[in-house]
């Protein structure tokens, strides 16, 4: 088991998740979304797919004991444990540059989009070239965005609580990537953006 490991807030990171491993994911404050990617480390361009995972659980949102799936069709995670409501987001893209504008924001402003991009860089040159320039669209966990009985969305800020977390098996050799989504102009992170904490397990 690694130590507890801090993501500060507004910012991301690229980790290394081997088969059988588990990672922690701690919503230290209880507030604040992780939109999470993951990457077959030997062939990135199979990467944690939301529309697939729709299509293998025939479901929006993942519960205990489901897997997550590949853009191959294939379990690429597992969720073990999750002491939340269960309250996740598999709909909404990351946040990014243009969002922040539309929202009537001037400047630059932090996004997922930029994190997972410097994510990227810092993994080096040569990884660097094998992932996608624009990422995927995130599983935004403990990102609360109910579905309305007319199909419309609505963001609220999330129903987890402090120290609440959870747990994601690898199925096979993963690179990681998490953002403590930056978003402080939506009631997404409570209007807060916080640090979180995980720990790899196994």
């Amino acid at each position: 088991m690694s130590g507890l490991q801090l993501l500060p807030a507004r910012q991301g990171i690229a980790i290394s998740l081997n088969q059988n491993q588990t990672l922690k994911i701690i919503n230290s404050h209880g507030k604040q979304v992780v939109d999470f990617w993951a990457f077959n480390a030997s062939e990135s361009n199979e990467y944690l797919s939301m529309a697939h995972t729709h299509a293998g659980l025939l479901k929006l949102t993942p519960t205990t004991d489901d897997a997550l799936f590949s853009s191959n069709s294939r379990p690429m995670l597992v969720l073990t444990e999750d002491t939340t409501s269960g309250a996740h987001d598999t709909l909404i893209s990351p946040c990014d540059a243009g969002r922040y504008q539309a929202l009537g924001f001037e400047g630059y402003h932090a996004s997922c989009t930029d994190n997972f991009r410097q994510a990227v860089d810092d993994l080096g040159m040569r990884l660097r070239r094998k992932f996608p320039f624009s990422p995927p669209s995130p599983l935004n966990l403990f990102m609360n965005v109910p579905v309305g009985a007319d199909g419309s969305l609505r963001f609220e800020p999330p129903a987890s609580e402090k120290g609440q977390y959870v747990c994601l098996k690898a199925q096979m050799d993963l690179v990681v990537i998490m953002s403590a989504c930056p978003m402080d102009l939506r009631a997404t992170n409570n209007w807060n953006p916080t640090e979180i904490h995980y720990a790899i397990l196994g």
